[in-house]
């Protein structure tokens, strides 16, 4: 069975905490290293297909 947890007032939390130290800039990497990680982690638990993103349109 899987477990799952909502973080998302965690993430909110930190992409605040990220703005008002690092400015925007902080903000905005925290917000890509984020959705970076997401992706990773879903691709890993086999929610997320992310070959469907890279591959090509067919053609025929």
């Amino acid at each position: 069975m899987r477990r799952t947890t909502d973080t998302s007032g965690g993430n909110l939390q930190l992409l605040g905490v990220a703005g008002a130290t690092g400015g925007l800039t902080g903000f905005l990497l925290a917000l890509v290293l984020g959705v970076v990680g997401y992706l990773v982690g879903g691709h890993r638990d086999g929610e997320i297909d992310l070959a469907m993103l890279f591959r090509g349109r067919g053609r025929g």
